[in-house]
């Protein structure tokens, strides 16, 4: 029996690992590179940079960014406050300087309490969860 369960734990711990690793090869949805043309751009996330960077890689996307930005780097995550403080003072911007995209609509409010501008990218044409913001603009993708 012991063996038995052992046997599954290894399996789960594989599984696990493939399924994690299957990250790094996400693939960019068609428009992305067309998209990518701003004077400035920046990847902010609550991802870790070693899991970031194999991604970025993997997509064919790191030479149209200018900055990675994790808020691995101050143990604060969005939508705290000091992640959004974070980005502003790596890029030496103020905040009313940043537009910011995000398809996830607790992103969209914290950055918006933060002072940051706002574009929420509904790709399923969903309604904005009520988290008392507006986003600045909204860009449907279909």
């Amino acid at each position: 029996m012991a063996r038995t369960v052992n046997l599954i734990n290894v399996k789960l711990v594989k599984i696990a690992e493939d399924l994690l690793n299957t990250y790094h090869f996400l693939s960019p949805y068609p428009e992305a590179k067309e998209v990518l043309q701003a004077e400035t751009l920046v990847v902010f996330s609550n991802g870790s940079p070693d899991m970031l960077l194999p991604l970025f890689d993997n997509t064919g996307l790191t030479e149209y960014f200018d900055y990675i930005i994790s808020v691995d780097e101050v143990k604060q995550y969005k939508p705290s406050p000091s992640a959004y403080q974070h980005a502003a003072s790596r890029l030496n911007v103020n905040r009313e300087e940043v537009l910011f995209l995000s398809s996830n609509t607790w992103d969209i409010s914290g950055a918006s309490k933060f002072g940051f501008q706002t574009a929420w990218i509904n790709r399923t044409n969903n309604v904005m969860d009520f988290l008392d913001v507006t986003p600045d603009y909204t860009l449907p993708v279909y």
